[in-house]
């Protein structure tokens, strides 16, 4: 699974920067899907432990 991540213009990337430049840039992620995604990873450490 791969996610969004964020591009900013502090990046040090010369790409990233440049899509920033062109108003490509922002934070991409979305914390909502992430959460669901690992849910089963931490019920199940916390099961193991």
């Amino acid at each position: 699974m791969t996610f969004g991540g964020a591009v900013t213009a502090e990046a040090s990337d010369p790409v990233a920067r440049h899509m920033v430049s062109r108003g490509k840039g922002g934070d991409l992620r979305n914390p909502e899907r992430i959460r669901a995604w690992s849910h089963p990873f931490g019920t199940e450490l916390d099961a193991t432990h």
